[in-house]
């Protein structure tokens, strides 16, 4: 008779010897797809929301690159646009994809390479959204929020943003020199007035002062900021240790996180995403309950008038679900966009004055309307480029859901080699690979707007994928595109940007990438910002 200790030992073995049977074939199965090989999954929630991410040890673990020269740098080294990882714990298989024809082969299969709505479930915690809905349930919450983004609704953004952009020129009055020591935080703020305005029919002044209004507006940012900051604690930990959604709607902090088991700084994370959800759901309230104004056709507007509506119908659930992932995507992405396109143009001084000149020759001296966007184009390009340098967003998944025989170049391409993709595997659209991939960009690392003024139709191509590709693109391009537009334009015709060199030495010798790496050091959150970058504007006139 075997005892307690014995028989914990046999089993474990048992399972470690059909383990490694089960990796071994999963390995025979991709032989011949130029792969990598670990011991651990670089894409759970642990290594991925982790300082794990930044760590790479040979054989047991991959890193998250550093820098975006990293990106494409994987694909370099292996040599090939597509390869596998597979990983023993846990047992799977993913493919990185750098080959524009095979992402867009795999993005338009819908049927056979799915979102993984799992993924998402972190972003669906105040209700599924447009993000976290994957097929009919997709295509429904898509309708309801589609119609927000119209011609009308551009010209709200840019007249927000101009808005905006006046309020910060008035409170700069008289100082002829403005130091932003960590830029972001002045990029976020202006991206969520922006978006409060033209997204929620809410205007805030720039200025804080004793209002009611402006000091709950200070309270929204700081805790919508401070979501975000939170918003790993959701993807690291398991639903069940938040509590149940009844649980949560008599205790607003419940489940073993409420309780306190898992220490102070988790139930305060909880309590965050509580008091994000009451700011939420109190806009939403205030809206019903001022009744509807046929002009007022913004995000909010169209979201309510779409709930209830019979069986295509969004629920109050799932409005507030969408108005949490715009909050994110619309502010968030496009603030450290912001970030990364100033911080460019400051290190590069001769592209900011191609910029400049662009700007005087098509307004004069006058100020810029909406009507002016299309005549932007260098200010779009320059837009563009750091987008394409800078994507906020670096993978999205994908994952099997039936065996399926993939071109490893893509349909019509000259590699004809096949692969059959096994159920259950997972692959990412490596969107910053694609953007430093050598075969589709000419001097993929050099800051270049001008490229996008030479073929517009490069912002539009499956070779730019910041915006994502196929059905799924990015719903809110445009409202992004006009914002940025405004709020650069409106800042460069007044001054001049340039780097704060007592915050940022500069190093004997170092070329010109590194130092841009240095300057617009990299981390993560959600999406990818720039830590600091510290900026000077200086007053032009």
């Amino acid at each position: 008779m075997l005892s307690v200790t014995q028989t914990v030992a046999v089993l474990a073995f048992a399972w470690l010897i059909r383990r490694i049977f089960c990796f071994r074939n999963l390995a025979l199965a991709y032989k011949g797809v130029p792969s990598r090989i670990v011991l651990f999954s670089p894409f759970i929630a642990l290594t991925f929301y982790t300082p794990l991410q930044w760590i790479e040890i040979p054989g047991v673990l991959l890193s998250r690159p550093k820098t975006y020269r990293e990106d494409y740098d994987a694909f370099e080294a292996i040599g090939s646009d597509i390869f596998v990882v597979i990983h023993m714990l846990p047992l799977g298989a993913q493919f990185m994809l750098a080959n524009a024809n095979l992402i867009r082969d795999v993005s338009a299969a819908r049927t056979s390479f799915p979102k993984p709505v799992g993924d998402y479930e972190a972003v669906s915690m105040y209700g599924t959204n447009m993000i976290g809905a994957e097929g009919h349930d997709w295509a429904r919450h898509r309708k309801a929020c589609a119609s927000s983004f119209s011609d009308r609704n551009s010209q709200l953004v840019w007249d927000s943003a101009s808005q905006t952009m006046q309020e910060i020129f008035t409170s700069w009055s008289g100082q002829p020199e403005i130091r932003l020591p960590v830029t972001r935080v002045w990029t976020l703020r202006i991206a969520l007035l922006v978006l409060s305005a033209a997204g929620f029919g809410m205007s805030t002044p720039w200025e804080e002062s004793d209002a009611p209004e402006s000091q709950r507006s200070t309270s929204f940012q700081k805790i919508l900021s401070d979501a975000l900051d939170d918003l790993p604690w959701k993807f690291v930990l398991p639903n069940f240790v938040w509590g149940s959604e009844a649980e949560r709607e008599d205790v607003a902090v419940a489940g073993w996180v409420g309780r306190g088991w898992l220490g102070k700084r988790a139930r305060q994370a909880a309590v965050t995403f509580s008091a994000l959800e009451r700011h939420i759901t109190d806009i939403i309230d205030e809206r019903r309950e001022s009744g509807f104004n046929e002009k007022q056709k913004d995000l909010l507007s169209n979201l309510i008038g779409a709930s209830g509506e019979g069986e295509g119908g969004l629920t109050l659930r799932e409005v507030t679900g969408n108005i949490f992932v715009f909050l994110l995507a619309g502010h968030e992405t496009s603030a450290h966009s912001l970030a990364f396109m100033f911080g460019l143009l400051a290190l590069y001084q001769d592209e900011q004055e191609r910029l400049y000149q662009h700007i005087k020759a098509v307004l004069g001296d006058r100020e810029p309307t909406y009507n002016d966007f299309n005549s932007l184009d260098r200010v779009l390009a320059t837009i563009h480029e750091t987008l394409r340098l800078y994507p906020p967003v670096t993978g999205v998944p994908k994952h099997c859901v039936q065996d399926t025989l993939v071109n490893m170049g893509g349909e019509g391409a000259d590699d004809t080699r096949t692969i059959r993709v096994l159920k259950g595997t997972r692959l990412s659209i490596q969107i910053a690979a694609v953007s430093h991939n050598p075969h589709y960009w000419d001097d993929p690392w050099a800051f270049n707007p001008s490229r996008f003024l030479k073929d517009p139709s490069r912002a539009r191509d499956e070779t730019f994928l910041t915006f994502s590709t196929g059905a799924r693109s990015c719903i809110g391009r445009r409202f992004s595109e006009v914002e940025s537009v405004a709020v650069a334009t409106l800042l460069l015709l007044r001054y001049k940007i340039s780097v704060d060199k007592a915050l940022f030495k500069d190093i004997a010798g170092e070329d010109d990438l590194a130092k841009r790496h240095r300057f617009l050091k990299i981390d993560a959150r959600i999406t990818i910002f720039p830590v600091d970058a510290p900026l000077i504007f200086t007053r032009r006139y």
